[in-house]
């Protein structure tokens, strides 16, 4: 965790608009689109009146590293819950305060009960890991793991392309199934870290991995 700090220290132009340093006083999650109610939530909201979840998991980049971490967030579809969305909607789209986007089907977010994130290992997020909220997109390649999030909105347009995957990348990111065979993207020197984190009772070693530009993975 130390080293990854570090290297964002180091390396300040990860993101597509530079690190976000939003305003706790003013920040608002928005869900919109196909709901019954378009709600804003502010970020205690999120963190007091949602119950959390555990969980280890792999952010995979397509360059070939991946860094495995616990996250504590709150699940998306209990957010959603209040909006209601309609039965017609297929997927969200996800939005960040840099510009960044990306979306995922809505059915894959059910069953996996993926999170967004406000802790990695057991620390809260800051600026540089993607406060306030970073999406736990479990088994997706990196570029589907938006931070510094500020909307989701409902859609029924399985087809939206968000940064990166309408600069090429594949819509469908997913590390197994229909890309398993995809091959990865090289752009840039090789930068090696290894670190060992302590999480409880268990260590989580973290991978050798590369980063260039936010999202890119």
């Amino acid at each position: 965790m130390s080293a990854y700090i570090e290297y964002l220290n180091e390396h300040p132009d990860v993101a597509i608009a530079g690190t976000q340093n939003i305003d706790r006083t003013t920040y608002k999650l928005a869900i919109t689109g196909m709901v019954n109610n378009s709600v804003s939530y502010n970020y205690d909201d999120v963190i007091d009146n949602f119950n959390s979840t555990l969980q280890v998991a792999t952010l995979p980049c397509v360059e070939g590293w991946s860094v495995t971490l616990l996250w504590q967030g709150v699940p998306i579809t209990d957010l959603l819950q209040q909006a209601g969305p309609s039965p017609d909607a297929t997927t969200l789209i996800f939005l960040a305060s840099d510009g960044y986007s990306t979306s995922l089907p809505l059915d894959y977010i059910r069953q996996n009960n993926i999170t967004i994130a406000y802790k990695m290992n057991n620390v809260t997020l800051t600026a540089q890991t993607g406060w306030p909220f970073f999406l736990v997109a479990k088994n997706q390649y990196g570029y589907k793991w938006i931070e510094w999030l500020t909307e989701i909105n409902v859609s029924n347009d399985s087809n939206y392309l968000g940064y990166w995957e309408s600069r090429g990348y594949p819509n469908d990111a997913s590390v197994i199934g229909a890309n398993e065979n995809k091959q990865p993207v090289n752009t840039g020197p090789v930068v090696l870290l290894v670190a060992t984190v302590t999480i409880a009772t268990m260590t989580v070693a973290m991978a050798v991995f590369k980063l260039k530009k936010k999202h890119i993975s």
